[in-house]
C-alpha cells in the first residue's frame, strides 16, 4: 500500500487499489491515507471527478449510438427479401434474418447453432467448403456461387450465395457472413431451355439421319435380298449333290475339293451356308434397327396389353437362345397384373432385347438368368425385371448404355441401337428403363410401366 500521497498520481493509484474489508488491519490505514490525500489535493480531485464524469457520459453516449447503429443494421437485415446469415468458423449459425429462416423450412430455434452440413449432401458440402476455405485463406469475398439447399421437408432448392469474411477487432477471422437468394425457378428455366435446345438439335439430327438411313437401307437391302434368296437355293443344290459326292467318295476314297479333303469339306459346307444365312439376317436386323431408330410413326398405343402374356411370348421366341445360355433359368409371373394401355408388339421388342442382352452376358450355362413381373403399389406400376449373373457393366459405361450407337458388343455385330430404341419405346408408354449392375456379378434391368391408363377392372393372366 502507498505509505503517503505526495501527488494526484498517487491518489488515482490508490483509487484503483482494492479496498481492504472492514475489520482488516489495513482498512483503517487505507481510509486514513485516502482522507489525507483527498484533503491535500481537493481541487485536483474535483477536476479528476469532473473529467471522469464527462468520460463516462461520452462512453454512455458512444454505447448508445453503437446500440442504435446495430439496431438499425439488424432492422435492415431483417427487412431484406434475400436471406442473410452469419456463421462461425466451424459453420454454425450465429445470426440469420427472417427471410433465410422462412425459405429454409426450419424454425429460428432449430436454425440457431445448426451446422451448415445439416442442410446439404456430401458432394455439395465439399463444394461449399472449398468456397468458404478460399474466402478464409485469401480474405476475398466469393460472389454468386450456386448450390443445392436441402429444406427441412427433404425437398431441394437452388441457392445463389455471396460470402465474405468476418474479422474481429484484432483483424483475426472469426466467421463468415453471406447473402443467399432462392434461384430455383431460374435454374428450372435454364434446364428447360437446355432440354429444348437439345430437342431441337436432336430433331435436326434425326431428320438428316432418317434421310441417310432410307437411302442406305435401300442400297443394302437390294444385295442382301440376293444373298437371302440365293443361299437357300445353293443349300438345296448342295443337298442334292451330296449323295453323288458320297458315292464317289465310297468308290474312289478321299479326294480334294477347294483345297480341302472331302470329309472336312462335307462337314464345313453346311456351316458356311448357316454362316451366310446368319450374316444376312444380321444385316437385315441392323437395317431394321436403323429404321426403327429414326422412325417416328404413331404406333397404335390404345391396345390392351397383358404384360404376362407379352413376356411369355418373348420367352417362347427366345427359348432356344435361353436354353443354350443358361441351365439355371427361371421365370415368375405375378398374379392379377393390371391390363395396360399401349402397344404389345413394341413392348415385346423391349423384352426380347433385354433377354438377349442378359443371355449374351452369361459366361457359362451355370450362371443364373431370371425373369419376373410384379406390381409396385407405391408407384402404381407394373415392373418387368430381367436379372442375370453375367459379366456386369462398369460404372463408367452404365450411364451410356441407352445412348444411340453406343455398344460394347461390336464383335457380335451390335451397333448400339437396341437399348436406345428400347428406352424410347418405354418412354412412349410413360415408363422408365432402369439398370443396376456390378462388374463380374451381374445386371438387373427393370422396365417400369405406369398403370394410369388401364382397362377398367381388367387383370392379366394368372400363372
Amino acid at each position: 500500500m502507498i505509505a503517503a500521497i505526495t501527488g494526484l498520481t498517487d491518489l488515482i493509484q490508490l483509487f484503483k487499489m482494492p479496498v481492504p474489508p472492514l475489520g482488516h488491519p489495513g482498512c483503517l490505514a487505507y481510509s486514513s491515507i485516502l482522507a489525507i490525500g483527498v484533503f491535500k489535493h481537493r481541487k485536483a480531485y474535483d477536476i479528476f471527478l469532473q473529467m471522469r464524469m464527462k468520460m463516462e457520459a461520452l462512453s454512455e453516449m458512444a454505447q448508445k449510438n453503437l446500440r442504435a447503429s446495430e439496431e438499425k443494421y439488424r432492422t435492415i437485415l431483417y427487412s431484406l427479401e434475400e436471406g442473410y446469415f452469419e456463421v462461425d468458423l466451424t459453420g454454425n449459425f450465429i445470426f440469420f434474418n427472417d427471410a433465410f429462416a422462412k425459405w429454409s423450412g426450419y424454425s429460428k430455434e432449430e436454425l440457431m447453432g445448426m451446422n451448415n452440413r445439416r442442410y446439404m449432401d456430401e458432394e455439395t458440402a465439399k463444394k461449399v467448403y472449398q468456397v468458404f476455405n478460399e474466402v478464409y485463406q485469401t480474405g476475398e469475398p466469393a460472389n454468386a456461387f450456386d448450390w443445392e439447399f436441402i429444406l427441412k421437408d427433404g425437398s431441394r432448392r437452388w441457392v445463389e450465395t455471396s460470402v465474405s469474411l468476418v474479422q474481429g477487432s484484432g483483424g483475426q477471422p472469426i466467421g463468415f457472413r453471406g447473402i443467399a437468394r432462392d434461384v430455383t425457378k431460374r435454374k428450372q428455366m435454364e434446364e428447360q431451355a437446355k432440354i429444348h435446345q437439345q430437342q431441337l438439335m436432336q430433331a435436326g439430327k434425326m431428320v438428316a439421319l432418317g434421310t441417310l438411313v432410307s437411302s442406305v437401307a435401300h442400297e443394302i437391302n437390294n444385295p442382301n435380298n440376293f444373298i437371302m434368296l440365293n443361299t437357300p437355293l445353293l443349300k438345296e443344290t448342295w443337298d442334292h449333290v451330296l449323295p453323288i459326292l458320297d458315292e464317289y467318295y465310297e468308290k474312289n476314297k478321299d479326294f480334294m475339293v477347294g483345297g480341302m479333303q472331302y470329309p472336312e469339306m462335307r462337314s464345313r459346307i453346311p456351316r458356311l451356308f448357316s454362316g451366310i444365312t446368319e450374316g444376312s439376317k444380321r444385316i437385315q436386323q441392323i437395317v431394321e434397327d436403323l429404321r426403327d431408330f429414326v422412325r417416328r410413326d404413331a404406333s397404335d398405343m390404345n391396345q390392351f396389353v397383358d404384360v404376362n402374356a407379352v413376356l411369355k411370348s418373348a420367352t417362347s421366341l427366345l427359348s432356344n437362345m435361353i436354353t443354350k445360355s443358361s441351365s439355371n433359368f427361371s421365370v415368375k409371373y405375378a398374379k392379377n397384373l393390371p391390363i395396360l394401355k399401349g402397344n404389345s408388339h413394341r413392348l415385346e421388342q423391349v423384352m426380347i432385347n433385354l433377354i438377349q442382352n442378359a443371355c449374351q452376358a452369361l459366361l457359362d450355362t451355370r450362371r443364373r438368368l431370371s425373369l419376373s413381373t410384379s406390381f409396385d403399389e407405391k408407384t402404381c406400376s407394373v415392373v418387368v425385371k430381367v436379372q442375370d449373373e453375367g459379366i456386369g457393366i462398369s460404372p463408367e459405361v452404365l450411364p451410356h448404355i441407352t445412348d444411340p450407337f453406343f455398344t460394347t458388343k461390336s464383335d457380335l455385330g451390335g451397333i448400339g441401337l437396341g437399348l436406345s430404341i428400347s428406352s424410347r419405346i418405354v418412354k412412349e408408354h410413360g415408363g422408365t428403363l432402369v439398370f443396376t449392375s456390378e462388374p463380374e456379378t451381374g445386371t438387373t434391368a427393370e422396365m417400369i410401366l405406369p398403370v394410369s391408363n388401364t382397362h377398367p377392372n381388367a387383370r392379366g393372366a394368372m400363372e
